[in-house]
């Protein structure tokens, strides 16, 4: 597949499989209150005033952003929702993430033969009354020719009358992740996006890392239907209460946690990744009211970045589950 040139790290395939584990995958939703109350009161507008509204959530990885759309969505009803993410820039593979909104929407898998996903998007192009949207769907789809290649505009105009549409049915959430590397021309037609958002109550959420402000100086400026939201790291307390959350609120020795949150500066998925790796390890075991060090704290090894952790726990799992990871990372995310 176009786009799969370079394997996923093999941890961002990771899963655990201890009921333990399975627990603490349960990211615990804290200190984002605020930002949450923001994107729920789009969602008020929105149903409203059936005017849209774009929100950029920019955070260096690990701080959270995920986590806040998925508690979002858990408190969302009565909107339609749908996904894409960004390849890794440089894959050229343009509006790949739009794509995925689109291909979810039409139904169409990734085994379909072409003249089936052809056909779905011209079902799906029936059903909206855009027949006139199909074959800049097909080509953002990368369904056949079109008998020749269609200009920007052309992509752009029946992109925007395909997620009018759906938005004009239902109210729209469309949530696009890791856009700090999406490619240049899908970032254009988001900034054009913004300009047609207050017509229709289509929510856009656009996650990326910061790195997209070193692209895009001006990314959204001066749109009267778009907000930047910054994802600071966690503060003191929270990174406290995030601990004890994960921990089921059991207490554990504070030198510990201390060194924990002072290493993880905030980030909740360093200290996620950090106290699963010492419940792996066996360094950290939980009693019956508590969590206690199993070996002297002297002795206890904290890695100094995210990979680091997830890094150790991958070589710390038997060779066959390693080289199913490894295998897996070649796949990538649909594995």
């Amino acid at each position: 597949m176009k786009g799969r040139a370079e394997p996923l790290p093999v941890w961002e395939l990771l899963d655990v499989a201890s009921p333990r584990e399975r627990a603490l995958r349960a990211t615990p939703f804290v200190g984002r209150e605020e930002e949450l109350n923001l994107l729920r009161g789009h969602v008020r507008r929105m149903a409203r005033d059936g005017r849209g509204h774009v929100v950029t959530i920019l955070g260096p990885a690990g701080v959270g952003k995920t986590r806040l759309v998925q508690e979002f969505r858990r408190r969302t009803e009565d909107v339609h929702i749908l996904r894409g993410r960004a390849l890794p820039y440089g894959t050229g593979v343009p509006f790949w993430s739009l794509g995925e909104a689109i291909r979810e929407e039409s139904g169409i898998l990734f085994g379909d033969p072409l003249e089936v996903a052809r056909q779905k998007v011209e079902d799906i192009a029936t059903q909206l009354e855009v027949e006139e949207a199909a074959p800049a769907l097909r080509s953002v789809l990368g369904l056949g020719a079109e008998g020749r290649d269609l200009t920007r505009e052309e992509l752009f105009t029946g992109m925007r009358v395909f997620f009018q549409a759906l938005a004009q049915r239902s109210p729209l959430l469309l949530i696009l992740e890791d856009f700090h590397s999406a490619e240049d021309v899908t970032l254009d037609y988001l900034e054009h996006a913004a300009d047609w958002t207050r017509e229709v109550p289509l929510l856009l959420l656009i996650l990326s890392r910061p790195e997209l402000l070193e692209r895009r100086a001006t990314w959204m400026g001066g749109k009267r239907s778009a907000t930047t939201l910054f994802l600071d790291p966690l503060a003191g307390e929270e990174s406290r209460a995030l601990v004890q959350a994960i921990l089921g609120g059991k207490p554990a020795p504070e030198p510990l946690l201390d060194q924990v949150r002072a290493r993880a500066e905030g980030n909740p998925l360093f200290m996620e990744e950090m106290l699963r790796a010492l419940i792996e390890r066996g360094t950290l075991a939980e009693e019956a009211s508590r969590w206690a060090l199993t070996v002297p704290m002297a002795e206890v090894a904290i890695p100094d970045g995210v990979h680091a952790v997830i890094a150790a726990r991958v070589d710390a799992l038997p060779p066959t589950e390693k080289q199913a990871l490894q295998d897996a990372a070649l796949q990538g995310k649909d594995f």
